[in-house]
């Protein structure tokens, strides 16, 4: 009889807690190789979405910053054009002059300008007028093109169109004496109204003035003292009063193609009020003159509400282009007292002129209040063709506007 193996109760539990740990001890490394995998596709996850989110942020970045290149491209440009750049015909063919040469529609900064951590490309062209040449300009209007690019892997690229206009600004088509009026006209007390041609002081230039008054209306009537001269074809005739005035430096039923102080400049309607609100050239734009800053320059537009008259001015030593006007043409300046003004006064309805005056005057109502006087105490007003050109230029331009953007 073979002899048996009988295994003590103590020795069959260990065996068995020996077997459990074996097996536990490979599902443990089961376990921890699993969640090693997750953590490193999760980790691979994250990984490449701050890669993905950091390309983004430095991708609009570097979209924001070329922008802001393409912005100042097109700032150069209207600084050069403001600074005097206004001959776009030789802009448009470049510093040689020649077309369809390298250097067409290339500023004086050149084609293209390092800025910060990147690049601006600005050239220009004609407009589409549809004329079938590039290199003639016709309407004061350019396209100017400007591109800001930044370099590098993230590197981004951004373009700006621009329409710009150089506004130069015609001489007054209708200033055809020193006074010229769409209404009847009436001067009085010892006013002086002098057509003919004077300097920036006031001297007189000889022969080249224009007539003392001009009106569309059927009559003048010159009382007191008041004295109206004139040039009438290259003829001077010295301001006289009522009794010995020469006939042929006013004229009566004439002929006036304007309604409005724009027409009357030969501008586009609106164009004054819009250089007055932009302060160009120290330009106001108010619509009470108690808002007004003296002496005044540039263009001053005051849009005065039906019969509410400014009254009792007081220029200084003023200059420029005055425009006195509402909607319906009925705004009033009274009692122009003291200070001088250089310049051309263009007025609704003005009334009472005792100070001086160099340039000229236009009156637009047909129906002048104040019993159509526009003068009847001390006053001069000299006509002034050199005055008008000047402050025309100094006050208005040429000037560049800016018509359009596209990004």
């Amino acid at each position: 009889m073979k002899d048996r193996l009988f295994l003590h109760p103590d020795a069959r539990l260990s065996s068995c807690l020996a077997r459990w740990a074996r097996a536990d001890a490979g599902s443990t490394i089961l376990y921890t190789v699993t969640l090693i995998v997750v953590l490193v596709l999760f980790g691979g996850t994250i990984t490449n979405r701050i890669l993905f989110e950091s390309h983004d942020a430095f991708q609009n970045l570097h979209r924001v910053q070329a922008l802001y290149l393409a912005e100042a491209g097109i700032a150069q440009a209207f600084k050069e054009f403001d600074n005097g750049a206004t001959d776009l015909n030789a802009l448009l063919k470049g510093a040689d002059g020649i077309a369809q040469t390298a250097d067409d529609g290339i500023l004086s900064f050149g084609a293209s300008v390092s800025l910060g951590n990147g690049t601006c490309s600005v050239i220009i062209k004609d407009n589409d007028e549809e004329d079938g040449d590039a290199y003639s300009d016709s309407d004061y209007i350019v396209e100017v093109t400007s591109t800001g690019s930044i370099p590098g892997a993230f590197g981004a690229e951004r373009t700006i169109i621009a329409y710009l206009q150089v506004f130069h600004p015609p001489n007054p088509t209708d200033v055809r004496g020193a006074i010229t009026s769409l209404g009847p006209i009436k001067t009085s007390g010892s006013l002086t109204v002098d057509g003919r041609e004077h300097d920036l002081n006031s001297s007189l230039v000889n022969n080249n003035g224009e007539l003392g008054i001009v009106t569309a209306a059927p009559v003048f009537n010159q009382e007191g003292a008041s004295k109206v001269g004139g040039t009438f074809f290259g003829v001077d005739y010295q301001p006289k009063n009522k009794q010995q005035v020469s006939p042929t430096v006013i004229e009566t039923n004439a002929i006036l193609n304007f309604n409005t102080p724009d027409q009357a400049m030969g501008y586009a309607e609106g164009a004054l009020k819009t250089i007055a609100q932009s302060g160009l050239n120290g330009s106001q734009y108010v619509t009470d003159p108690a808002n007004l800053t003296f002496p005044l320059s540039g263009v001053t537009y005051a849009e005065l509400p039906s019969g509410v008259p400014w009254q009792a001015v007081d220029f200084g030593n003023s200059s420029g282009i005055l425009v006195v006007h509402n909607a319906t043409t009925d705004a009033v300046v009274k009692n122009l007292n003291t200070g001088t003004f250089n310049g051309l006064i263009i007025a609704d309805d003005l009334v009472h002129i005792h100070n001086t005056i160099l340039g000229a005057v236009i009156a637009l109502t047909p129906t002048p209040s104040a019993g159509n006087c526009i003068g009847n105490g001390n006053g001069d007003v000299l006509y002034s063709s050199e005055t008008i050109q000047a402050i025309t230029q100094d006050s208005i331009g040429p000037t560049v506007l800016q018509r359009s953007w596209f990004y």
